[in-house]
């Protein structure tokens, strides 16, 4: 028997005893073209035209309606070409399914989009729960955005290898830091001991001048060249020093 109606109304295909209203039972195959079940269409060539399945039910008494569906469309309108993408319809009250996420014929997906350009593209928020980390990685590295919990701090995490180190933190005061994951200010850079600790500033890709703190002292530099301007712990002002000699010191 290929195919059965039983007295329910259950149909089976490649079945005698179907569970449901359909029952279609076959062997697996590993040729992506060929499938279980196949929906097409025999519409002439265009875009946005393929099989679909559409669920529904009764939303009062027992007046029927759709609810949401899944379909295969072609992508394109080219004659001869067979790209096409997946769609997922669902719907509110008073308004008609409408599409809401889509796989393109690239695999990238997109929701609240019907044009992705990247893997997941979403347009809209966008809520991560049940987890605390959204990791991005790459071949030279791998890298992550740590949220804990409500009023504990937002960490960007760098991994080299199997080492995580946390690059900056916004506490949940607004104090962020660089280098450090204690911030007393509301915005604090912290570097290896010995090393200046410079701010650069930048229009385009052209340098425009710098300021920070001298290597292991409380000296304020600043300036195009960083040393053109130099505030000391003693309240001393240099101006254009020159191999660490100061052309000018007002005190």
């Amino acid at each position: 028997s290929k195919m059965i109606i039983l007295n329910n109304g259950n149909v089976g295909i490649g079945t005698t005893g179907p569970t449901d209203k359909l029952d279609i039972y076959g062997a697996w195959s590993t040729d992506t073209n060929k499938g279980t079940l196949r929906l097409n269409t025999s519409d002439a060539v265009a875009a946005d035209i393929g099989g679909k399945i559409v669920f529904g039910g009764n939303y009062t008494g027992t007046t029927n309606t759709d609810w949401a569906g899944i379909g295969g469309f072609k992508q394109n309108a080219t004659d001869g070409q067979y790209g096409g993408y997946l769609s997922f319809f669902t719907r509110t009250t008073g308004s008609n399914p409408t599409e809401k996420v889509r796989i393109d014929n690239a695999g990238n997906v997109g929701i609240g989009t019907t044009g992705p350009g990247e893997k997941l593209e979403v347009a809209g928020n966008l809520l991560v729960s049940g987890g605390n980390e959204l990791k991005f990685s790459a071949p030279s590295g791998a890298y992550a955005i740590h949220g804990i919990s409500s009023g504990l701090p937002l960490d960007f995490n760098l991994w080299t290898g199997s080492v995580n180190t946390t690059v900056m933190r916004m506490q949940s005061d607004g104090n962020v830091g660089i280098g450090t994951t204690n911030p007393a200010l509301q915005l604090t850079l912290s570097g290896a001991t010995g090393t200046r600790k410079i701010i650069g500033f930048y229009e385009g890709a052209v340098f425009r001048g710098a300021m920070g703190t001298a290597a292991s002292t409380n000296d304020l530099l600043t300036g195009s060249g960083v040393d053109d301007l130099t505030i000391t712990s003693q309240q001393k002002i240099l101006l254009g020093q020159i191999n660490g000699t100061a052309a000018m010191t007002i005190s």
